[in-house]
């Protein structure tokens, strides 16, 4: 079994949060510059906070509460998450 990586997370999450396809590029891209640093975080909550960050920086403020739930339950461990509202 391989490594996880945040980028094998951000299609399934970004799209049931409902991003636009601009912003699911934006946060791939982030998410591949950002596996050149050491960060030392989980795949989970680095996903989480590029797609925070992504979120900020776009019109559509409203997928915050499902941002906050992914970090929750990130948080809590649970693979098996569905976040469709």
């Amino acid at each position: 079994m391989g490594t996880i990586h945040a980028g094998d997370f951000m299609r399934r999450f970004c799209s049931n949060l409902g991003m636009t396809n601009q912003a699911i590029k934006a946060a791939q891209e982030a998410v591949q510059k950002s596996e050149e640093f050491d960060i030392r975080r989980s795949p989970i909550s680095i996903a989480a906070a590029v797609i925070y960050i992504i979120t900020q920086l776009s019109d559509n403020k409203k997928l915050l509460r499902g941002l906050i739930f992914l970090y929750y339950m990130s948080s809590k461990m649970v693979p098996w998450v569905n976040f469709r509202q």
